[in-house]
């Protein structure tokens, strides 16, 4: 809600996104679906994923954590920036998310036009995430792609994944990007897809 066409909605965080996500496979009658979130829409969908665990198939998260890793003066400083000076905010952010300039220019197009409330919502909901402890119990089998930004040295990657959070999982794969930034999906569409299928169609 809030983001491309979609009609932004008051009180939009990880948890309400979640039980919208809840009724929209419902009413569409999809069952044991394969989840696959970017950022925070990776929050989204390993939030539903934990607890909807019978009904999911597999969860693919691309630069996701399952805890959120800003320390509390980053929380508070990008709080106040999200208030104070929004559009600020979102161009020095997304500016530093790609080495490419043409996905830049895509990106930070999109981000200027995403519903302000909605993404400040968004955002300061993730504040408080953290699945770490859920990991333990989770049977669903994860894969996490990582961008060159997100697992930087691919030799240390579990090292790093664990430091994430991401020490409790039972079920975890994951895929370094090491040529890629935050929006892999964008800089190595082929990749990512081959990756995510990859993932899909395995026993």
């Amino acid at each position: 809600p809030g983001h491309g066409h979609k009609k932004p909605i008051r009180n939009l965080t990880i948890e309400s996104a979640t039980r919208d996500l809840a009724v929209y496979l419902d009413d569409n009658n999809v069952r044991e679906p394969i989840l696959v979130g970017h950022g925070i829409g990776g929050m989204i969908a390993m939030n539903y994923a934990f607890n909807y665990t019978s009904d999911v198939s597999k969860l693919i998260v691309i630069d996701t954590t399952p805890k959120q890793l800003a320390d509390k003066e980053n929380k508070t400083r990008i709080a106040e920036s999200l208030m104070n000076d929004y559009d600020a905010f979102v161009a020095g952010y997304f500016l530093n998310l790609s080495a490419e300039q043409d996905v830049t220019d895509i990106i930070l197009d999109q981000a200027l036009r995403t519903d302000q409330i909605s993404l400040t919502q968004l955002l300061m909901s993730s504040f408080d995430f953290d699945l770490t402890e859920d990991l333990f119990y989770q049977t669903v089998p994860i894969l996490v792609i990582g961008s060159a930004a997100m697992l930087p040295y691919p030799e240390v990657a579990v090292e790093h994944l664990d430091i994430m959070g991401f020490a409790n999982a039972q079920t975890l794969s994951y895929k370094v990007m090491s040529e890629s930034g935050h929006f892999v999906m964008l800089e190595d569409p082929f990749a990512t897809l081959s990756a995510i299928i990859g993932f899909a169609v395995s026993d």
